[in-house]
C-alpha cells in the first residue's frame, strides 16, 4: 500500500486550467478501488490546513467530506504538526512519519523551496522524502488503480489470481 502526503504547495499553486489534477490526484484517494492512501496527522490538523485554502474551498471541502466517509483512504500518522508554522516543513514532518513510503506530492519541483537532490529527494531529519510533482503523482497513483483493475475478474483475470473472494 502506498501512502502519499499532499503538500499545501500543491494546492496553493494550482492554476484554474490545472483543475484536472484535483480529479487525477486528490479524488483517486476516495476511490474505494484505489489502494493508495493519503497521510494525515494524529489530530487531522492537515485537513484543516487544506480547508483554509480558499481558491478551491468547495472542492476541497467535498474531498475532505468524502475522505471522512471512507476512513480506509487515510493513513493516520502518529505525529504532532501543531507547533510547526512553516507549511512546507509541516508537510515534510507528516510525510516523514509515513514510515516506508515518504512521498510528498508538490505542484512542481521547481516551486518547492528546499533543495532536492539528484535522486528527487529532500533529506528531512535523516530520512529521504521523495518529492513528486503533480504530473508524476497523477501517473503513479493512477497506475496503482490500473494495476488493481488488471488483477480483477472484470478485466479478464481469473478467480485464482484475483483479490476477490468467492463465497
Amino acid at each position: 500500500m502506498a501512502v502519499y502526503t499532499l503538500s499545501l504547495n500543491f494546492l496553493n499553486n494550482l492554476e484554474t486550467n490545472e483543475q484536472s489534477y484535483i480529479t487525477n490526484i486528490m479524488f483517486c484517494f476516495v476511490n474505494t478501488y484505489n489502494t493508495a492512501k493519503i497521510a494525515v496527522d494524529r489530530d487531522k490538523l492537515i485537513l484543516t490546513k487544506y480547508r483554509e485554502i480558499s481558491k478551491y474551498r468547495d472542492t476541497i471541502k467535498t474531498w475532505i467530506d468524502l475522505l471522512a466517509n471512507i476512513p480506509s483512504s487515510m493513513e493516520k500518522c502518529n505525529v504532532d504538526i501543531s507547533n510547526i508554522e512553516n507549511s512546507d516543513e509541516m508537510c515534510l514532518a507528516l510525510c516523514n512519519a509515513t514510515n516506508g513510503c515518504r512521498k510528498l506530492i508538490v505542484h512542481s519541483k521547481s516551486l518547492f523551496p528546499m533543495n532536492i537532490n539528484d535522486d528527487g529527494c529532500v533529506i528531512y531529519k535523516g530520512n529521504n522524502i521523495h518529492i513528486i510533482d503533480k504530473d508524476d503523482a497523477a501517473n503513479e497513483i493512477n497506475a496503482l488503480y490500473i494495476m488493481q483493475i488488471e488483477n480483477s475478474i472484470v478485466a479478464g483475470g481469473n478467480v485464482e489470481n484475483s483479490k476477490n473472494k468467492v463465497k
